[in-house]
């Protein structure tokens, strides 16, 4: 059945639907603008492509998502930040030439077809927005604002509308003002009523069409919460569905810390050391009970979100405190495309309304919404969790100290440290990407001394900091320039400056915490005691995917290795960005290897075109 009549706010999350996507970041929110109906057509603007533009005006009159997406995105070069064609074409359309430097307007107009609105549900465990509603809100996103946009509504319009002073946020947009963007765009295009907010998915199970749909291996439903375990991790956003809970888009209480219960183990003592100094012991002892990781997914920051320099910012970093509270965080988004198997059947949706079949379900859905266990049936899920779930840790002994914590810290956490941090025991920043790097840059900005941790040489080129043009990003080519000229040696007291109080360690990684301390060594696999105040580990994020059958391991390009957004990403089709290991289940944004908002915006495109598709067959 349609739903382009059913625009009533859902009171609960009890009805079966044909479509549930699971986060709601910007990818979310993107396919369920085209859920609810919302056409793209060519608009009459010449594209600067020499082989697009030939071809939008061949179908001046046709519905973009009626035509081969495939043909359409021939022609269109790949880029190292995006490799699917779908995803690119999307990005031509909405900016054309961007990477070009072109500041042209989209070549696509809208239109809403309510009759061709497929009913779907769209849940996150936080405020709307994804990972983009935790982070800072006065810190500066990584792409151009004009790249975080969605369809059919102007980010840059709606910053001079809230703040006609702010000019540069038109080049670089404030975390906080996109994140309210994101939170205006669905009340504003009217998609509030399939957004559920504080409510996260705990399992997803396909469905035996010859058995009980109510059930899951022939147990009841429900009977897969554990008792008082399903809510216990969510944020205190507003329980009711978005139209309820937008009154405050940059509420703290939208952020929940991810924490871990760890052992606590002392295993060394440190003695007062000079204010002026750090000295550091060398220890005869090895600990080799594991090492942080430095490949380049660790990243981006509280101010972004994403895994390297092509990434926006779809990785939160959120402050985490050790505490035994299970993990959690909010969904982000972002996507993924490529070529169509199926060419167009040459009908348009326009005039085909899509109806829902009486086919069977294919999934059972359960979790916890409001702390209230909840249970539907859905024929295909899209899976838009992000990749920033669960922070990554460095597996060593002491680990769940009390202070060791995950992410780049809020400037409220720092100040209210900061007491306690001196030159003699000074913060520890862990990691070299662009989290670290807005660690690094906020404790410097309250003149706190800093050791930086990384295992990689400063000046390696891989290094995203180092890959970074200095016009565009001036904070991060300081820090680039601070970690390759204020090298510290672990032989001798490390001396701070007074100015800028900051000295890195390269080609070190950390092999114990201990209550006042950690333990590191070196590539010559020597230890050394570094007394410090605190520690802050940003070495990158992963994706909780326990909800869906065996942790989503066996969806990766490489089942048995460990999934990686960029090297073992979830194996999709490319122009629908359904799974090739579990029919009617689709990913997008860095499960599939999009961490660019507007590469990741795409996958909507492709996806919706295969819904529709499988609507019209059933």
């Amino acid at each position: 059945m349609a739903t382009g009549e059913k625009q009533q706010v859902k009171s609960s999350l009890r009805d079966d639907v044909e479509v549930a996507v699971i986060g709601n970041g910007p990818s979310a929110i993107a396919l369920s603008f085209l859920l609810t109906g919302y056409r793209p057509y060519w608009n009459g603007q010449v594209h600067p492509n020499e082989y697009l533009a030939p071809k939008l005006a061949a179908c001046e009159e046709q519905s973009i998502l009626d035509q081969d997406l495939e043909f359409l995105s021939e022609g269109l070069s790949l880029s190292g930040r995006c490799n699917n064609p779908v995803s690119l074409l999307y990005d031509q359309l909405l900016l054309p030439d961007a990477d070009l430097g072109c500041q042209a307007p989209p070549v696509v107009k809208w239109r809403h077809h309510p009759e061709l609105a497929i009913d779907h549900v769209v849940l996150g465990r936080g405020c709307v927005g994804g990972s983009w509603a935790n982070m800072p809100a006065d810190l500066q996103s990584l792409s151009y604002a004009r790249w975080l946009q969605l369809p059919d509504m102007s980010i840059t319009d709606f910053i001079q509308q809230m703040s006609k002073s702010e000019t540069s946020a038109i080049e670089r947009g404030r975390c906080g003002v996109v994140a309210h963007y994101y939170q205006q765009y669905v009340r504003r295009k009217n998609l509030h009523t399939h957004f559920f907010c504080s409510a996260e998915v705990t399992q997803i199970r396909r469905l035996d069409h010859l058995g009980d749909q109510d059930s899951i291996d022939g147990s009841p439903f429900l009977s897969v919460f554990p008792q008082n375990s399903c809510c216990v991790s969510l944020p205190s956003c507003s329980p009711s569905p978005l139209g309820q809970q937008l009154s405050d888009p940059f509420s703290s209480a939208c952020i929940t810390p991810t924490t871990a219960a760890e052992s606590r183990l002392c295993t060394m003592s440190v003695s007062p050391s000079p204010a002026s100094s750090v000295p550091i012991t060398t220890t005869a002892a090895a600990s080799h009970c594991g090492c942080m990781s430095t490949s380049s997914s660790e990243s981006l920051s509280s101010q972004y979100s994403a895994t390297s320099i092509g990434d926006d910012v779809l990785v939160p970093c959120i402050p985490h405190s050790n505490t035994s509270s299970p993990a959690s965080s909010s969904s982000s988004a972002s996507s993924i495309t490529d070529g169509y198997e199926e060419k167009d059947s040459g009908v348009d949706t326009q005039t085909m309304p899509v109806e829902a079949s009486s086919a069977k379900y294919n999934w059972s859905v359960c979790g916890c919404h409001s702390r209230k266990p909840f249970h539907f049936n859905a024929k295909q899920v899209v899976v838009a969790v992000g990749t920033s779930d669960e922070p990554r840790r460095l597996n060593v002994p002491g680990e769940g100290m009390d202070l060791l914590s995950y992410g780049c810290p809020t400037p409220g956490r720092l100040r209210s440290i900061a007491g306690r941090v001196s030159c003699a025991r000074p913060l520890v920043v862990v990691g070299c990407g662009l989290t670290a790097a807005d660690t690094v840059l906020l404790a410097l900005q309250h003149n706190l001394p800093v050791v930086h941790v990384f295992g990689r040489p400063p000046s390696d080129t891989s290094l995203v900091v180092n890959r970074m043009p200095a016009f565009v990003y001036p904070e991060y080519s300081r820090i680039s320039k601070l970690m390759q000229t204020r090298v510290g040696f672990t032989d001798k007291p490390l001396v701070f400056d007074s100015a800028e109080p900051y000295i890195s360690l390269p080609c070190h990684h950390i092999v114990s915490v201990s209550p006042e301390s950690c333990t590191l060594q070196d590539s010559e696999q020597r230890d050394v005691i570094l007394p410090c105040s605190y520690i802050f580990v940003a070495a990158g994020s992963r994706p909780n995917l326990s909800f869906l059958p065996q942790s989503g391991q066996n969806l990766a390009f490489e089942p048995s290795a460990d999934f990686d957004s960029r090297a073992n990403p979830v194996d999709v089709d490319m122009g629908t960005f359904e799974s090739t290991r579990m029919p009617d289940l689709y990913a997008m944004g860095p499960l599939v290897g999009d961490n660019f908002v507007r590469f990741a915006i795409g996958a909507s495109l492709g996806i919706t075109k295969s819904l529709v598709s499988k609507l019209r067959r059933s």
